[in-house]
Formats: C-alpha cells, sequence, structure tokens
C-alpha cells in the first residue's frame, strides 16, 4: 500500500518530475535528516518502474542498502539486492538495489534507465563516478541532505545539472515534522596549533587535542547537568578518545557503549538494539552513525569531534531531530566549536552544486552577546534574556544599554536561541496560538506545527491555560 506523502514531501517530488520534463539528466534532491527521503525516493522507484523503466539504486553502507529494500518492499516492489552474501539475489528484477563496494568489483554491470544513488554527496569519490559514468545514456536521481563532500566539493563535479531543495530543517521545525534544537556551545578549543588534511582538521592532532582527561570530564559533567537520562549520541575523533568517553559515563554509573567502523555486524546490531530498547543510554561512535542512521527515541547529541565541514556538522546534528512519541524538543551540546564556525543547526542554508562556503578555521564574528546570569548566548538586539537556566527556569535577565561583553567560564555551556520573549499577556498568547493552529491546518501539517512554533517563539511548552483557550477561539 503506498504510503500517504506530507504536502512538503509531495512538492518536493513534483519538481522533481518538472525538472527531469524540463530536460535536465542528473538532477540531486536534498531533503534534511528525519525528512522521509528513502519514503519519497522508493516512491519514486515505484512510479519509475511501473513505466517499465529499470532502476538501479547506489549505497554505500549495509544499513541504507536494508532501509531502502524494507522501504520497497512496504510498496510491495519486487527488486534484488547486490551486496556480497545478500539473501535476495535476483538480477531479472527491474529494480535493483545495489553496494557500490560490490558493484564495482563485478565484471558487469546491471541495466538501468535511471541510476539512483542514495547520499549522493560520495558521488564525485572514484568508485562512485566509475560506477555512474558506465550509464551515460541514464538519468541520474541523486538524494542527500547535503549536497556536497566533506572536503566542500560540490556536485556539479560528478557532473550535476541541477538541485531539487525538498524542504528546510527550520521549516520542518516549525510545522512540527522535527523536534526544535535546543542547543548548548562552549567556545572553540584551541585548535591554532591543529594541522589540516584537505578541508578538515588532521583526526591525529585533533585525537590529542581532544582526548584530554579534564576535557571529557567535562563533558560527561554537561550533560549529566543539561540532558540527565536522555539517549544521546556522542561523535568522537577517534576510537580511542571514543572508548575514553563510554568508560567515563560508565564510571559514573551511566551505561553506554562504543562503535566503530570495524565492530563486527553481529555485535552492531546487538549495540543498537540496546539503544533502540533503551537498554544502553549513551552511543559513542567514530564516523559510522552519521549517515543512514535512524533512531528516534535520540533527544541529545553530543559534538566531541571539531570540523571544518558544514556537511559533517549537518549530519551530526541531524541525529537527534527526529520526531518520537512523547518527545518535545533535542538537547545538541556542542563542546567541539563546531556552531561557532557553522552556525545554528536551525539557520536555512542555500544549497549550490558548486559545493559549501569553504571553511577557514576562523568564526564568523559573532553577532551573539552572553547573557551573565545563564551564560545563554542570544542575539545581541534582544533586551531580555530568552535563554533558560540549567534547572529549565526562565533568565529573563535584563541587559544594560552597553558594549557587549564576553563572559567567560571555562566547561560551561551557553544556550544559543535566536528568537526573543516578549513579554505577552496570556489572553495574547493563546490569540497567537489560534492563529498558529489555523495556519497549520490550512497547510495540512502536522498537528503539533502549532505548539512546536509556540515553543520555538517563547522559548517553552504552551501553558494549559493558554492551550485551551486558543482551542476555544478555533472551535476545538
Amino acid at each position: 500500500m503506498r504510503p500517504e506523502l506530507r504536502p512538503y514531501q509531495r512538492n518536493g517530488l513534483k519538481e522533481l518530475r518538472n525538472a527531469l520534463l524540463e530536460g535536465y539528466r542528473a538532477i540531486v534532491v536534498v531533503s534534511p535528516c528525519g525528512s522521509g527521503k528513502t519514503v519519497m525516493f522508493a516512491d519514486m522507484i515505484d512510479r519509475i518502474r511501473l513505466a517499465g523503466k529499470k532502476v538501479l539504486v547506489l549505497a554505500h553502507r549495509k544499513e541504507l542498502i536494508d532501509q531502502t529494500s524494507a522501504k520497497l518492499d512496504a510498496l510491495e516492489v519486487p527488486h534484488g539486492v547486490i551486496k556480497a552474501g545478500h539473501y535476495r539475489v535476483q538480477p531479472w528484477q527491474p529494480v535493483q538495489v545495489a553496494s557500490v563496494q560490490t558493484l564495482i568489483n563485478r565484471p558487469q554491470f546491471p541495466e538501468a534507465d535511471y541510476v539512483v544513488p542514495d547520499e549522493s554527496h560520495h558521488a564525485t569519490s572514484e568508485t562512485w563516478h566509475t560506477i555512474i559514468q558506465a550509464y551515460p545514456n541514464a538519468r541520474i536521481i541523486g538524494w542527500t541532505a547535503t549536497p556536497y563532500r566533506g572536503d566542500g566539493t560540490g556536485l556539479a563535479e560528478a557532473g550535476f545539472q541541477k538541485i531539487v531543495v525538498v524542504a528546510q530543517i527550520p521549516e520542518l521545525i516549525e510545522q512540527g515534522y522535527l523536534v526544535p534544537a535546543r542547543e548548548f556551545a562552549p567556545y572553540d578549543p584551541d585548535l591554532r596549533r591543529i594541522r589540516k588534511t584537505a578541508a578538515d582538521y588532521n583526526s591525529k592532532d585533533l585525537g590529542r587535542a581532544m582526548d584530554r582527561p579534564t576535557l571529557i570530564g567535562n563533558l560527561v559533567e554537561t550533560w549529566k547537568k543539561w540532558a540527565p537520562g536522555r539517549s544521546t549520541v556522542v561523535f568522537a575523533v577517534g576510537i580511542e578518545h571514543s572508548r575514553h568517553i563510554v568508560e567515563r559515563f560508565l564510571k559514573e554509573g551511566i551505561t553506554a557503549e562504543h562503535l566503530d567502523a570495524d565492530t563486527p555486524d553481529d555485535q552492531r546490531v546487538a549495540i543498537l538494539g540496546r539503544v533502540a530498547s533503551g537498554q544502553t543510554t549513551i552511543i559513542s561512535n567514530v564516523t559510522v552513525l552519521t549517515e543512514g542512521w535512524d533512531m528516534p527515541r535520540l533527544s541529545c547529541g553530543i559534538m566531541a569531534r571539531p570540523t571544518l565541514s558544514e556537511s559533517l556538522f549537518v549530519q551530526m546534528c541531524g541525529r537527534p531531530l527526529r520526531p518520537n512519541e512523547g518527545k518535545v524538543d533535542c538537547i545538541l551540546l556542542d563542546h567541539a566549536g563546531n556552531t561557532g564556525r557553522h552556525g545554528s543547526i536551525t539557520d536555512h542554508r542555500p544549497f549550490s552544486l558548486l559545493g559549501e562556503p569553504r571553511a577557514s578555521g576562523v568564526p564568523k564574528p559573532p553577532s551573539q552577546k552572553t547573557c551573565p546570569k545563564c551564560l545563554s548566548v542570544v542575539p545581541s538586539s534582544v533586551e531580555k534574556c530568552p535563554g533558560l537556566t540549567w534547572d529549565g527556569r526562565e533568565c529573563l535577565h535584563v541587559f544594560e544599554k552597553k558594549k557587549r561583553v564576553i563572559i567567560e567560564s571555562p566547561g560551561e555551556l551557553r544556550e544559543m536561541r535566536k528568537a526573543s520573549i516578549q513579554k505577552m499577556e496570556p489572553q495574547r498568547q493563546a490569540e497567537l496560538l489560534a492563529k498558529f493552529i489555523l495556519e497549520a491546518r490550512s497547510l495540512g501539517h502536522h498537528p503539533s506545527a502549532p505548539y512546536a512554533k509556540y515553543r520555538g517563539m517563547f522559548g517553552r511548552p504552551v501553558d494549559e491555560s493558554v492551550r485551551e483557550s486558543a482551542l476555544e477561539i478555533v472551535g476545538r
């Protein structure tokens, strides 16, 4: 049975069809983490198949292959899988889901009218490029959350001609399809002596800089203060760094496990199963949980790995944004200075086939100020602090009208918010919420969208009395 697509998904697929009708041969579709990317391209593949065409899906990880196969099964799309040791060898099917590592070693590639690279920001690499170049007459439709490689290279180098942006993260938060993010960021670690490899930091240098007992201890204490009990993913620099983080959490009596690229498949499945069930609270990893991993119960992400790559930053921050029953927000703890380099995950990001803006490692001049009371980082224009203290109380500090002073407090985190809270009477709040509710209903947005929009504006959940008044205004 074909699932009902969300409004932005329908619009995105319509824009894709229009681009194909306009004659573009190679198109990349950009859709954020948690937006239902696999659902959309499974729907697209089924329609292509029903038109009598052959489709080849390319993926580089087992999780992505399994996700795609499962979504195609849900649509009852007959397909085969090309992967060493996989049980679903059905070369006669019109749809094939292939591991790029397996396919590149085959003497012959399957026929295809459409080639669909999943996580297509890898398409400029030699292996992917070799496969795609073998289909000069096929249409190429790539899918990704970030249309550039980790080194900033754009997809024009892989031959893509057109970008279709399905949605942006702030739009999906406002519409209730992703949860609001509360971001806390310390000052940047001192990375002045860290060498750069390609367009990112040297991993060995980073390991020496970040894998220190005091920094790891501060990371754990920060989590205990701001996100205790939350299902959490940690992004570490290297294997030893990740293991040390896990050891420190375990020492505090908090269940934690480590995962890296060398973890055997059976152990990986067992570890992620324990995370999914809640048996394990903290999962620390090195480069394996940035793509193709869906865990809606996650409600906290910790960046312990500095990066100059905007693509990697977006992938890391996107993991905890997925909605789940009872989940009202997520917390992002930035212990790597990444927010200072790349901005908030809720920023609207322009996308280009030419690549991401080159990161220099030098943060942009700040347009925020630091609250001396709660250490939240807020827009410089606000007069009253909209941040929350560590125990969830509104700060409401009134700023003096003088030159901004940055207050440093090593190890403390400052909540980053963009919207100021205007003091508003409850009846006016109810009227505003009623307006949000009517807007969401008219646009077909998720029922939780108006409440997410309210929280984004006021920095707190809707009071029950305000909610009841708003529902009375709109006639329930």
